[in-house]
């Protein structure tokens, strides 16, 4: 039916958007910037974490001197779940809502992208590389 081959289409499309998110997102990962300014989760330089360290202290932090995380994005990959988000938020701070959803997570490794990270220094926008953090429970 026609109905059939849109949904069928539609779906063939959103896969093929998430393996091109998640192959720039793979490879950045495996190609981090090695110099310049980045951003840290929970005060981590790695990208691997405990799901309690980021609860303890759930704030993004630029190595940037003088700046401040102003906004990014965050999309949580629980291992044999749906992706949940991506949420946008404003600040430095993991929202509520990524919060609860990270914590519904609990005793599965998920991992994290924190990407369309964007700082403030000097009052300009400053542009930072995206997070792809394993988390362990």
């Amino acid at each position: 039916t026609k109905t059939g081959t849109t949904k069928g289409l539609m779906a063939s499309a959103i896969m093929l958007s998430i393996c091109l998110a998640f192959s720039s997102v793979i490879s950045h990962a495996q190609n981090p910037v090695k110099n310049g300014p980045k951003a840290m989760v929970a005060g981590i330089s790695g990208n691997t974490a405990t799901v309690d360290q980021i609860l303890s202290n759930p704030t993004l932090t630029s190595t940037l001197p003088d700046s401040r995380v102003t906004s990014f994005t965050v999309t949580l990959i629980p291992k044999g779940r749906d992706l949940i988000g991506p949420y946008k938020t404003e600040g430095a701070r993991i929202s509520p809502r990524t919060i609860d959803s990270l914590s519904t997570t609990a005793g599965k490794p998920v991992n994290i992208v924190f990407e369309d990270i964007m700082a403030t220094k000097d009052g300009k926008q400053v542009a930072l590389p995206t997070i792809f953090m394993k988390c362990k429970q």
